[in-house]
């Protein structure tokens, strides 16, 4: 009977340890499957926090000259469509200074710059959603327009200049907004010079002559 009883504690313990042993590799996969599943759930953050904190400079560039084009051609729209347009090119100081001096009637004369754009994106340290965009412009002309007719009645060279601008990110619209303006650097700040002087390249009476071809 003592060695009956000696096997039969003997199973009993082996069953035991196999359980236990069956339950501890159970926990150790639960944990490994809750480690793996979190290791890709930060991957996929980072991939997504990356292309913020990295903003491909082709979108910045894209977005900046969009913003531009929208600002050439914005007085000739009506005041209800600039209200409703705005805010998807303009963000923040840009867009409450602008809805600031918006009026309801189009002025007499209208002024559009036309230029070369060459574009060089600087990131700002530790804020992502922020950048400054550099805009070296080259043939800059003012050309003004009747607000009644928008024919061209004058087009004046405004010479070679670089300006630089501040851009937002809108993560709700995806995209890159015009800020602020910051400053004009000066003439030649990067060695290079003003190709020509500033100069009244053409002048036409207040009458309507001809249409705008550039």
């Amino acid at each position: 009977m003592p060695f009956i009883n000696t096997v039969n504690y003997r199973y009993d313990m082996a069953i035991i340890l196999i359980i236990a042993s069956i339950i501890f590799l159970g926990l150790l996969l639960i944990t490994l499957l809750l480690a793996i599943l979190s290791i890709r759930i930060q991957v996929h953050h980072t991939q997504e926090d990356t292309s913020i904190i990295h903003p491909s400079i082709q979108n910045v560039q894209a977005d900046y000259l969009r913003a531009m084009a929208w600002l050439g051609k914005n007085h000739f729209l009506s005041y209800s469509t600039r209200l409703t347009e705005a805010p998807m090119h303009l963000y923040g100081v840009f867009l409450n200074d602008y809805f600031a001096t918006l009026q309801p009637e189009h002025p007499r004369f209208i002024g559009v710059l036309r230029c070369i754009h060459t574009l060089s994106v600087q990131p700002i340290k530790n804020d992502p959603l922020r950048c400054l965009v550099i805009d070296t412009q080259i043939t800059r002309r003012m050309v003004t327009y009747c607000a009644k007719t928008y024919r061209r009645v004058a087009t004046q060279d405004m010479g070679n200049a670089t300006v630089v601008y501040e851009m937002c990110y809108d993560s709700l619209a995806k995209c890159w907004k015009l800020n602020r303006f910051i400053q004009e650097l000066p003439n030649g700040w990067n060695g290079i010079k003003s190709a020509y002087p500033i100069e009244l390249v053409t002048t036409f009476s207040g009458k309507s002559i001809g249409n705008d071809t550039g």
